[in-house]
């Protein structure tokens, strides 16, 4: 009987779904849970700038019966990871100087750098002060 039952009224839903427009609903966005990556290579990036997404579908319920589709969009764009790269450790220094003798022994000086690109390396490990020189004797 039950079984009966079950069947009868699955081929009722069938009918009425076939009469009765359903307009499409969004589900929830999704957790935005996508690495960072860098939409002109698709590759992850963890500075510089890039783009994570969210999305949703239209299912919430599915348009039904000639329903409409969902108004809008499905998915979104958040950026992420803007903040500068770090530069490697060798661009803090500036270009060992000349020998300052041309025979025998001599010093040779760098200087660490100031200003504009140091300011982009926020966050590395300094053992020298900015403007510190270092001296190398041969």
């Amino acid at each position: 009987m039950y079984v009966r039952v079950r069947e009868h009224f699955g081929h009722l839903a069938s009918i009425l779904q076939d009469h009765i427009k359903i307009d499409g609903e969004w589900s929830p966005w999704s957790r935005i849970q996508t690495p960072c990556i860098d939409k002109a290579s698709g590759v992850e990036v963890v500075c510089g700038g890039g783009v994570r997404k969210r999305y949703r579908s239209c299912t919430n319920p599915m348009p039904q019966g000639g329903g409409r589709d969902c108004p809008g969009i499905s998915e979104e764009e958040f950026a992420c990871n803007e903040h500068h790269c770090q530069l490697p450790g060798k661009f803090l220094w500036s270009p060992w100087s000349a020998c300052s003798v041309y025979c025998g022994r001599g010093e040779q000086k760098r200087h660490t750098l100031c200003g504009t690109l140091r300011n982009k390396t926020r966050g590395l490990d300094y053992s020298q002060r900015p403007g510190a020189s270092e001296k190398f004797r041969k």
